[in-house]
Parts: structure tokens; C-alpha cells; sequence
């Protein structure tokens, strides 16, 4: 095999090699493309105002920048939220759009980290060893790096594009500085520095800061990389250096911790978690085994979104805790003692537990998600690559064992890919995914809850409403708070089915734990409108706006309750501070106003606004139903004819008199007389207009 060349420019080889690890990731993930939205994409995407960009300004952009915030008071990892108003911009809520930008990212992700690899092998202090298979090693890293299924939750569920930018503004960051430095050594008398690779060092260093918090990391990582790889000091000095870069990360975690309001305001994030602090810093170590364990077997070991892992409350319960402990400090200990003899080893795995201490210390985070890998393992395959390389060189006298030995490492590469593409295939239907989660993890309360929730929604309701019910029986690894969503997603069942009891109940048990949970109050509000109690629905929804005063959806819901109160003036108002930035529901208002106007029977008025709302969203099915019974009463034949088109034709009359029935129901401000004008117009041909 012959010696890879800096100087040299192999166009070649890198278009096929970047070529088959494009085609391979394509392969794996293309079944994600189809994945649906999972937990946070729903928080942070799916219901987030401020990432529903609609059109391509600077105030509307400027929104995505305060993520989740109402308030837009600072901003919070800006990159990827804005990079998600794209998404939604040209695509809505539909999830295929994210799945490929995901997937580009992770594809760019892999191909850099394959050309970092090539710089790091080629660097003087690593040239003798491993020149001579560089070009094979970098590749066969990059490899098994990106067909990890350690990393498909971070490619496929999309709210993860955080971890995956992060990730790659990391490895462009490290890229530039080393090839800025790498100038510098071969141009020893030079006058001027590689500026141009600092700048854009500096500038994708600030991307990755404002991708994701653990990136701050990475001046520690650069200085790992510069102590152990690049400088070429006498081997004595090696530790000293290495001890230069721990003490600075520590002190960093101190003032980190002062800026966020010292440590009382990180132990009181664990308020409502079920560990505390100390008993969080004793399980990370067992996390930490378990992710090794999860990457040095792949196709063995369980692969999911939650995991359910026994809480570390001394040294000693569980017994594991101590020897995991043991394990990480050797693990530190052996890494700074090989150091001078084996630097780019040491390296990797000093970079991968470095990379871990934001989220694997005494921040107030759950104790273990796989995205949290993503960046800690980019070098994490470099050795086994170097291992399987110089085994296959090291048999060349024996072409059969070598031939063994090629084969053993395409089938290690095929049996994680194959992993890979199984669970993303899992992505594809919530119902599969949950499933395989809660027979992972059949004690944990979270992937069960889940499993319920997307079992009513695809309307399995016995089994989900009884898998929600068992949910509650389950162990809380998250959040102590996480059960009474529970309570609130049984009652939002309840009450569309018309059980307002039930309804109640469940409400009745979120508020009692969160007076003031927002949504429990709207859906308080909206069960006391259904059931004719507009008074009480009225304070429930003043309380919920105390709270939340930005929520454009709860000024919608006042102004439904208005209108049942017959207070349209009073619900016009409402409608107009939905519509007020930088929060808005412009469709929401304008229906209010359209059925302010009918019931004024300012017909006119109300079909113009009616008409609105279908201009903003042309399958608005209460409204056409309101259209059909205007154009009706005015004698609008052609009109009537228009709005309703084809649907007369196409839906069966039992689906005519179910949606009729829920029109009634939500959006039936009228009453009965209403409900007869619209059964004949959309059920009788028209011929002539009522006297």
C-alpha cells in the first residue's frame, strides 16, 4: 500500500472514497427519512412559534433565535433553531425536510472527520508510524464512526441536529487549526501566520458555541490536540502539559457554574429530578461504561431513546458503582501515563471522557441519552482502525489469515450498519418504536406513556388508554413531574371523547401538583366551554394567560369562550392580541371575527372573513362548513358549489356525519338552527336558496 503524501492530490481517491461513505450512510438511514416526530421534536419544532417562519425577514428569522422562549429575552442555541425556521419554510411540519438536512449534516460530519484524520496521521509526530496507511486508517475511522448506531439518535431524531452541528463545527474547528499549524511546521521561516486558517477556525469554533453547550469543550480539545499531537517537546514535559489542560477545564466548570448562578442554582435544578447531585456524579461513571459497552459491541447491546439505569445513591449501591469509578480514574491514569509513548491513543480516548464532563458531571441533565456520544467519539474508532490496519499489514506472509482478517472487519462494518438501518426503520412508525423501547425497559413510566399516546392517536384506544394507565405504575428516571403529563394526556383523551368526568379527574390531578400548568388550565377552560359552564371556563383561561401572556392559542380559546358568552366585541379584542407579534395566530383571529359577524348575522362580513381563513389554510373544515351554510342562506348556488367541489363526491356520507358531529360540537356557536342549514347544504343538491 502505498504511503499517503501531503503534498499530493489524490482528486480520485477522495471523490470514490467520499462517494462510498455517502452511498453506504444513504443506505442505513434512508429508512429515518420517513421517521416521525419523537418527544422533544414536538416541544421544540412541532408547537415552537418561534421556529414557524413564514416569511424570509429579518424579524421573522431573528425569532428562531431565542429557541423556546416566549419571552425573547436571550438568545439560545441560535444556529440550529434557525436552521429549523428554514425547514419549516419550505416544508411545514412535515418531517421528511429535517430527516434530510440531518442526514447532510451527518454525511459532512463524516467526510471532515475523514480528512482531519488523514492531517492527524500526516503531522511530523505521527508521520513515521503511520504514514504508510494513513489514507486506510482515516477512512476505515470515518467508517465506523458514522455506521454507529450509537449515533442514529442524533441523526434521526431531529431535534437532535443540536448535537449533530455541534459535532460538526467541532471537527471543521479542529480541522482549520490543525492545518493552520501544520503550515506553520512546514514553513518554519515564514513572516506571517496561516490567518486565514485561524479566522475560520474561530468562526466555526463560534458555531459549534452556538450549536450546543458542550461545545465549550473545545479551546480544551485544541489544546489536547496541540499538547500530544502537534508539539514535539521532550517527552518529559508530556504529563506536566497534560495537567496544564486539566486544571484550566476544572476552573472553567467553576466559573461556568458562577455564571449560571453558582451552585445553588445548579442544585436547584435537581428539584424535580428523581437523584440528586451527588447521587447523579456517582452514576455517571457507570454511564460511561455502559456507553463503551453500547460501542464496542453495537449489535448486542440495547439501542433506544430512554434507557432505565438503577441510580447510584453511595460507593457501594449498586456494587457496580465502585468499580466503574475505579475503571474511569485507570482509564484517565493510564491515558496520561502512555501519553509520551503512545500520544495519538492517549488522544482519543482523554478527548472522549474531556467531551463528557458538561453533560456526564453535576449539570442538572438526565442521566443518559446516546446523542451525548456524538461528539466524544469522533476519534473514538481511530485505534481499533489503526489495530485491524496494522494486523492486516502485519499478516501480509499469509494471505489467507489476512484474508480472514479483511473479511472479520467487513462483517464488524456490516453488522453495526445493519443495527443502524434497524433502528431506523424503528423511526418510521411511533407505535414500532415505543413498542421496542418499553420491552427494552417494560418498568420504565416514560416509553410506556408514549406508547399509549401513539397508540390513541392511531386509534388503538383500549390498549392506549390502558398502557397510559400502566404507565403510571412505572419508575420515574427523568422528571418526578413526568407522570402527571400522564394525567393531562388521559384527560385530553377523556375529553374528546366526551367523558368530561373522566376529563375532570385527570385535570384535577395535574393542577393539584401545578396550579399553574398552562395547558391543564386551557384544557380545563375548553372542557367547562363544552360543557356550557362559560364562566368557569373564562376564569380557568384568565389563569393560564396570567401566566403565559404570549401564548397566541390561549387569547384564541378566551375568544371562543367570548362568543359562547356572547360577548363579541369583548372576543374581537381577544382575536386581536392573538394576532399581535412576535407571537401570532392569524387564522385563529380571523375565524373568531367570522364568527363574531354570524352571529351578528352580518352575513356578508363573516363570509369575507370565512373566506380568509380558507385562503390561510384551504382544508380549514370548520370553515368551509360555515361557508356552506352562508352561501347557503344568501342563495350563493355557485358559490356553494365552489367551496364544497369534489368533497361532497369523494367523502362517504359516515364520515359527513362524523365530522358534522364534532363540528357541532367545537365549533357551534349558533346552535341547532345552524346545524340544519349545513346538513342541507352539504347533503342535497342546490337548487334554489330558503325564502
Amino acid at each position: 500500500m502505498k504511503a499517503y503524501k501531503p503534498g499530493a492530490r489524490p482528486g480520485v481517491r477522495y471523490v470514490l472514497a467520499l462517494t462510498a461513505l455517502f452511498v453506504c450512510l444513504l443506505i442505513i438511514y434512508w429508512p429515518g427519512f420517513s421517521g416521525d416526530w419523537y418527544l422533544d421534536d414536538f416541544g421544540n419544532i412541532h408547537e415552537n412559534p418561534n421556529v414557524h417562519l413564514r416569511e424570509l425577514t429579518l424579524p421573522e428569522i431573528s425569532k428562531s433565535f431565542y429557541g423556546m422562549s416566549s419571552a425573547h429575552s436571550s438568545f439560545n442555541r441560535p444556529l440550529p433553531y434557525l436552521t429549523l425556521a428554514v425547514n419549516y419554510y419550505f416544508g411545514g411540519v412535515d418531517p421528511f425536510g429535517y430527516h434530510v438536512v440531518n442526514f447532510l449534516i451527518h454525511f459532512g460530519s463524516a467526510a471532515f472527520l475523514f480528512l482531519l484524520t488523514l492531517n492527524i496521521l500526516s503531522l511530523p509526530s505521527q508521520k513515521k508510524t503511520y504514514a504508510e496507511h494513513a489514507w486506510a486508517i482515516a477512512l476505515l475511522s470515518a467508517f465506523l464512526w458514522a455506521t454507529h448506531p450509537i449515533q442514529v439518535n442524533a441523526v434521526t431524531y431531529i431535534v437532535q441536529r443540536m448535537s449533530a452541528l455541534a459535532g460538526l463545527f467541532t471537527i471543521l474547528t479542529l480541522y482549520c487549526y490543525l492545518k493552520g499549524r501544520m503550515s506553520q511546521i512546514r514553513e518554519t521561516g515564514a513572516k506571517r501566520a496561516p490567518y486565514g486558517w485561524y479566522t475560520a477556525g474561530i468562526l466555526f469554533g463560534g458555531c459549534a458555541l452556538a450549536s450546543k453547550q458542550n461545545a465549550a469543550m473545545l479551546p480544551f480539545s485544541l489544546l489536547l490536540m496541540e499538547t500530544l499531537l502537534i508539539q514535539t517537546a521532550p517527552e518529559a514535559g508530556q504529563i506536566r502539559r497534560l495537567l496544564k489542560i486539566l486544571l484550566p477545564t476544572t476552573l472553567v466548570f467553576i466559573l461556568l457554574v458562577f455564571f449560571l448562578g453558582g451552585f445553588e442554582a445548579v442544585s436547584g435544578g435537581y428539584q424535580t429530578r428523581p437523584f440528586t447531585l451527588v447521587e447523579r456524579v456517582l452514576t455517571q461513571p457507570r454511564v460511561i461504561c455502559f456507553y463503551f459497552s453500547q460501542l464496542l459491541y453495537p449489535s448486542g447491546a440495547p439501542f433506544t431513546l430512554l434507557h432505565d439505569i438503577t441510580v447510584s445513591t453511595s460507593l457501594l449501591s449498586p456494587w457496580t458503582t465502585l468499580p466503574a469509578v475505579l475503571l474511569l480514574l485507570l482509564a484517565i491514569g493510564f491515558s496520561l501515563w502512555f501519553a509520551p509513548k503512545w500520544p495519538l491513543i492517549s488522544f482519543c480516548y482523554l478527548f472522549f471522557l474531556l467531551n463528557h464532563a458538561i453533560e456526564g458531571s453535576i449539570l442538572p441533565l438526565e442521566l443518559v441519552f446516546e446523542h451525548r456520544n456524538y461528539l466524544p467519539t469522533l476519534f473514538f474508532f481511530l485505534p481499533p482502525a489503526i489495530g485491524c490496519l496494522k494486523a492486516v499489514s502485519h499478516f501480509s506472509y499469509a494471505p489467507l489469515l489476512r484474508g480472514f482478517l479483511v473479511i472479520g472487519i467487513g462483517v464488524w462494518l456490516v453488522g453495526q450498519s445493519h443495527t443502524t438501518y434497524s433502528l431506523n426503520r424503528l423511526f418510521q412508525h411511533p407505535v414500532a418504536f415505543w413498542t421496542n423501547n418499553v420491552e427494552l425497559y417494560p418498568n420504565l413510566h416514560r416509553p410506556r406513556h408514549n406508547l399509549g399516546k401513539s397508540l390513541l392517536i392511531y386509534g388503538k384506544v383500549d390498549e392506549g388508554e390502558a398502557q397510559m394507565h400502566r404507565s403510571l405504575a412505572g419508575k420515574s428516571s427523568g422528571r418526578t413531574t413526568h407522570k402527571f403529563i400522564t394525567h393531562y394526556n388521559l384527560g385530553v383523551y377523556y375529553l374528546y371523547q366526551g367523558a368530561y368526568p373522566q376529563a375532570l379527574n385527570q385535570f384535577s390531578t395535574v393542577l393539584k401538583a401545578s396550579p399553574l400548568h398552562v395547558k391543564t388550565l386551557q384544557k380545563m377552560a375548553e372542557l367547562h366551554l363544552e360543557t356550557g359552564e362559560g364562566a368557569k371556563a373564562l376564569d380557568f383561561i384568565e389563569k393560564a394567560l396570567s401566566h403565559s401572556p404570549q401564548k397566541p392559542d390561549l387569547y384564541i380559546t378566551k375568544g371562543f369562550i367570548l362568543l359562547s358568552l356572547g360577548k363579541i366585541q369583548a372576543a374581537f379584542d381577544t382575536a386581536d392580541r392573538a394576532a399581535i407579534p412576535p407571537a401570532t395566530d392569524n387564522l385563529g383571529a380571523t375565524y373568531i371575527r367570522a364568527e363574531g359577524h354570524r352571529l351578528k348575522r352580518d352575513y356578508s362580513q363573516a363570509i369575507a372573513y370565512f373566506e380568509q381563513v380558507l385562503n390561510l389554510n384551504s382544508k380549514h373544515q370548520p370553515a368551509l362548513f360555515a361557508l356552506s351554510e352562508l352561501y347557503y342562506l344568501t342563495g350563493d348556488t355557485v358559490k356553494l358549489n365552489q367551496v364544497l367541489g369534489d368533497w361532497r363526491q369523494t367523502v362517504t356520507s359516515e364520515k359527513i356525519a362524523a365530522l358534522l358531529t364534532g363540528y357541532d360540537r367545537y365549533w357551534n356557536f349558533v346552535g341547532p338552527e345552524r346545524m340544519r342549514n349545513i346538513k342541507q347544504a352539504v347533503s342535497a343538491p342546490i337548487s334554489k336558496a330558503p325564502a
